[in-house]
């Protein structure tokens, strides 16, 4: 059977269809920022609902499109690397289509489908500014949103 990734020791058409179903944390929603669950086989993202995988991956999600599927855009850090492989760099192009802050600009990524999540292990609602690059977790903004600190609004030559 192959996956989005790939292909899925194990998965026949008959177990596809149960792994369709969406996940008992449905009620929360991953946005840019959350870090995430993904469980790996041989280096690659396994789906969500699948008990064959060798070891599970933290990552932090960088930017999401919707289409059939919503697709994520994951960081893979050196310290990731050992449990998921990366696909891409993030690159201009990227950045624009899913919506990715420019320092991510030529890290190591990875694609995987809200299928291959299987948990938020922490939801990130602050925003960093724009200007001064300082974290506030006080700031419930939209992530289209450009946001500015209090301190840098107040005081622009700052």
């Amino acid at each position: 059977m192959f996956s989005m990734m790939g292909y899925v020791p194990g998965l026949s058409d008959v177990d596809m269809e149960d792994t369709v179903e969406k996940p008992d944390w449905d009620d929360d929603v991953i946005v840019v920022g959350d870090i995430v669950e993904v469980a790996t086989l041989y280096g690659q993202p396994a789906l969500s609902r699948s008990e064959n995988f060798d070891t599970k991956a933290q990552l932090r999600v960088l930017g999401a499109a919707q289409g059939d599927r919503t697709v994520y855009i994951m960081l893979v850090t050196d310290a990731d690397t050992k449990h998921i492989l990366p696909n891409t760099r993030v690159d201009k192009r990227m950045a624009k289509e899913f919506g990715i802050e420019s320092r991510f600009i030529g890290e190591l990524a990875i694609a995987i489908s809200d299928l291959h999540t299987r948990r938020i292990v922490k939801q990130q609602r602050g925003r960093w500014c724009e200007k001064c690059d300082e974290y506030s977790e006080d700031v419930r903004t939209e992530y289209t949103e450009i946001y500015f600190c209090y301190a840098c609004r107040e005081n622009p030559c700052r």
